[in-house]
């Protein structure tokens, strides 16, 4: 009974961990890496070799983000990562109203019905690979 549940959870374990999809240049490898948050707190100057998207079934905390974006990044050769959140949302609110007519042999009913659908929020993580100007 083991035996046939366990290559299952195994294989639900490892797609649900956070991965980071990589598009750029590959440079030599770097040993140290400096991580941001915002663009301006970087002082030197620097070209964009690559970018991260995050793949996820899961949830990831922020701190398993930037670890592994550390990885990749000093696998790429970049000397710094800039992580950035975003938060989009749509602020109109649609309204649906529907009215439906049933007539029976002794009296006709009617159905109103109303929905309001609610602002949709979508959020996640802009990750940008440096490197530093020499």
């Amino acid at each position: 009974m083991y035996k046939i549940y366990f290559p299952f959870i195994s294989i639900l374990l490892i797609s649900c961990s956070t991965k980071i999809r990589y598009i750029g240049k590959s440079l030599p490898p770097t040993k140290n890496v400096e991580v941001f948050i915002a663009e301006k707190s970087i002082k030197s100057h620097f070209d964009l070799i690559g970018k991260g998207y995050l793949s996820k079934f899961g949830l990831s905390s922020p701190d398993k983000i930037q670890k592994k974006a550390e990885k990749l990044a000093r696998e790429k050769g970049a000397d710094a990562v800039l992580i950035t959140d975003y938060y989009i949302t749509n602020t109109e609110e649609v309204n649906i109203s529907s009215i439906y007519r049933t007539d029976t042999t002794n009296h006709g009913i009617i159905t109103t019905g109303n929905t309001t659908v609610k602002p949709s929020i979508a959020t996640g993580y802009n990750i940008l690979f440096l490197k530093y100007n020499k």
